[in-house]
């Protein structure tokens, strides 16, 4: 059964409401009958109950009535709750209760991107009937619509629906509405992937030497071309400040929305080492975090300030960046090239080469959360002995 919050009283004796972690009013019955107490009984889970829908507290009442005279009759109706909500709810109802109460700016923006491109294709699917061919043909629908439009960059578009659905399809997934969640890191690829459109090749494949000196000097060559980095168009960032967020981006290896997000009041001093402390709300994985800055970022940045750091849209920080990718003297196989993401896979390539773990390097920039984070967190200091000795290669 889905979680709910503390229930509350209402002008029924014996009736509360309260939410479930889908933002949903439920209905909750407490009562004592023949010295047996029954303690705040979801009554919209009762299958044998005739006069579903529970959807006022002077229908909780009635149905409370009714379980009354159930079990004088001998029957406890509460031995066939079933698992969920009755008629599950649709997608758009869940999207909202669970994302409408969110009052940040960045939860209504995805929302609305959601609510425009996706809500048409599924919005009207009770959960339990989603499956992974469905969501496949919904996105191929979204991207085309993108197409026609002439959007820049789809990716921003599907990115935004897949943060709305995900929480969404877990709880499914909880409730036993869905057998897993079609957009979790292990099911996302079998699930959007479309035949004819191939992956991008692996790092490895795609530069020509590949060994630990090939990674350094292709790292090196993204850290120097950031540093001077001049935009072509007139208008839009300060090329200061596209630099500031390039090395930003490419020497903590953190994801391009979550430094965009960024607030002065996220830093902090600790021992002489500034570092950022991540707020869940703009991290992918939803945790808490910590980790340093280099000193190319903490020289750039504005001291004394408040609010947030960056003025830049995440659509021209891409499209910057991709020209400054396109520029670079870095030697490839025949017809490759490097992507956005290779700024996070350089890192831990390097790394893991130098013998650190993988899965601690994939936990400094974020990039999974393991049951070993929870018993046996990586300290800040290790962070800062990683990407010390990360930074002194690209300064070589």
């Amino acid at each position: 059964m889905a979680r709910l919050n503390d229930p509350q009283k209402t002008q029924y004796k014996g009736i509360y409401t309260a939410k479930d972690r889908y933002g949903k009013t439920v209905y909750l019955a407490r009562f004592t009958y023949q010295n047996r107490e029954y303690s705040y009984k979801n009554l919209q889970l009762l299958h044998s109950y005739p006069n579903h829908p529970i959807n006022s507290a002077s229908k909780a009442y009635e149905c409370l009535q009714w379980c009354k005279r159930e079990l004088k009759a001998g029957r406890d109706p509460f031995l066939e709750e079933i698992s969920s909500a009755i008629t599950p709810s649709t997608i758009s109802e869940l999207v909202t209760s669970h994302w409408a109460p969110k009052s940040t700016k960045y939860a209504q923006n995805i929302l609305s991107s959601y609510r425009k491109h996706m809500d048409k294709h599924i919005g009207n699917l009770r959960i339990n009937d989603l499956t992974a061919a469905v969501l496949r043909q919904a996105f191929k629908l979204v991207i085309e619509q993108c197409q026609a439009e002439n959007l820049p960059n789809h990716h921003n578009v599907t990115k935004n629906i897949k943060k709305v659905l995900r929480p969404i399809l877990d709880y499914a997934v909880e409730d036993k509405h869905l057998e897993y969640n079609f957009l979790d890191a292990r099911s996302i690829k079998d699930t959007l992937s479309t035949r004819g459109t191939p992956l991008k090749p692996r790092l490895e494949t795609r530069l020509a030497n590949n060994d630990i000196d090939g990674f350094i000097s292709a790292a090196k060559a993204i850290y120097n071309a950031a540093k001077t980095y001049s935009r072509q168009e007139n208008q839009g960032p300060s090329n200061n400040e596209l630099r500031l967020a390039f090395l930003f981006a490419f020497m903590t290896g953190r994801r391009i929305p979550e430094i965009l997000n960024l607030h002065y009041e996220d830093l902090s001093t600790r021992n002489g080492i500034v570092t950022v402390k991540v707020r869940p709300e703009i991290t992918k994985s939803d945790i808490e975090d910590e980790y340093p800055l280099p000193i190319e970022v903490i020289s750039r940045l504005e001291p004394q300030k408040k609010g947030k750091k960056f003025a830049i849209k995440e659509s021209t920080f891409q499209h910057n960046f991709r020209i400054l990718l396109n520029s670079l003297d870095v030697d490839l196989h025949r017809d490759h090239k490097l992507y956005q993401h290779d700024k996070r896979k350089l890192f831990t390539s390097i790394m893991t080469r130098r013998g650190y773990s993988r899965d601690d390097l994939d936990e400094l920039i974020s990039h999974a959360y393991s049951i070993k984070r929870a018993y046996n967190p990586i300290t800040l200091d290790y962070k800062i002995k990683v990407f010390e000795e990360y930074w002194g290669l690209l300064r070589q």
